[in-house]
């Protein structure tokens, strides 16, 4: 496995995409996102078929960061039950080593030294 995922995020409006998009840059937790629109969504909801038109948006990202990225998502969307699903990825080793240039590391990411996060710098 390449350690890199991509997840799919389905929203309503460009006002969710851009909030989620922002915070997901901000935080490192995503390289890239791209969002498609006007995709027509068909599915069963409280009881009922239903139909919207969506965004959807692809996020790159790394696989250790699922959590962290999932708990974004969550917080900055607007929908009771978002759709994030995230799909393990092979490509090519110049675009995923630019995904994990541009996301952090995850805090608990195995053979990473987080001990100085958070702290300042010793000043003598």
């Amino acid at each position: 496995m390449s350690g890199y995922e991509i997840c799919i995020v389905t929203a309503g409006d460009k006002a969710v995409v851009k909030k989620i998009t922002e915070a997901l840059l901000n935080e490192q937790l995503a390289a890239c996102v791209s969002a498609v629109e006007k995709i027509k969504s068909v599915f069963r909801w409280k009881g009922k078929t239903e139909e919207a038109e969506e965004i959807l948006m692809i996020i790159k990202t790394r696989a250790s960061l699922r959590d962290e990225v999932m708990q974004c998502i969550k917080k900055n969307h607007n929908y009771e039950i978002p759709e994030i699903l995230f799909i393990p990825v092979e490509g090519s080793r110049e675009y995923l080593d630019w995904v994990g240039a541009n996301t952090r590391f995850a805090l608990s990411e195995p053979g990473t030294d987080n001990s100085s996060i958070g702290k300042a710098e010793n000043q003598e």
